[in-house]
């Protein structure tokens, strides 16, 4: 038997085959990928700095803390730790207001987020030195008679006039009660100056959801459920 003989005696073999090859064809082309990488879920680490110490997605190391009594994270930076200081720069990483995006780790960690009163960051491949400007809140308590008020460093920003007028008003209040209240006057409006600067410093950035507080996240938590 000829080719062309076996080709005429299984013609309905052939199409039949051919049809199949045909619809298998057709839904490859809908379900493989059409990329060049296939589509995966990349892994979403985060890694997070506090008061306790560093926390690395599993672990916690407390060789690395935010300073005591930081209120407020205004600005990150971070830089490669290998190589010289002179030749890694500290390059600015963005805050994300609305929560960390879910980005793949590199290099570098990019961004930042505050939450629950630690600094949440997508971690990076490489060691990195963070260098953080913050604000710090006053000590609860000091002892007046141990003050070395020449050394003193009070850490709020354009306070000068808010700190001078308290020390109106208690020299007032004890060699020249005359003047006792005009003295409290301008110490509470040079308070108020200083409570409206910090008020505007903190609305100058855009928040999704509450930065700082347990109880603020229990609230935002409280509200979804309530949808």
């Amino acid at each position: 038997m000829t080719f062309v003989q076996w080709v005429e005696y299984h013609t309905r073999s052939i199409i039949f085959v051919a049809l199949a090859l045909a619809v298998a064809g057709a839904f490859a082309v809908t379900s493989l990928p059409v990329g060049l990488f296939p589509q995966v879920a990349f892994p979403r680490v985060q890694v997070s700095l506090d008061s306790i110490g560093y926390f690395n997605g599993q672990t916690f190391d407390n060789t690395w803390m935010l300073p005591a009594g930081c209120m407020t994270v205004e600005r990150i930076w971070e830089r490669w730790s290998q190589g010289s200081p002179n030749q890694n720069s500290f390059v600015p990483m963005t805050p994300a207001p609305f929560g960390l995006p879910p980005v793949p780790q590199g290099n570098r960690m990019g961004c930042w987020e505050m939450r629950q009163n630690a600094i949440w960051m997508p971690g990076a491949m490489v060691p990195v030195d963070l260098r953080i400007r913050c604000r710090i809140t006053f000590p609860d308590y000091l002892n007046p008679d141990t003050i070395d008020f020449t050394s003193t460093y009070i850490p709020i920003l354009d306070c000068q006039n808010a700190v001078n007028a308290k020390m109106v008003v208690m020299y007032a209040k004890r060699f020249a009660p005359e003047q006792y209240p005009m003295a409290v006057q301008e110490d509470e409006r040079f308070m108020g100056k200083l409570r409206l600067a910090i008020v505007r410093q903190q609305q100058n950035t855009e928040y999704q959801r509450a930065p700082f507080g347990e109880e603020a996240v229990a609230d935002f938590s409280a509200s979804w459920m309530a949808l």
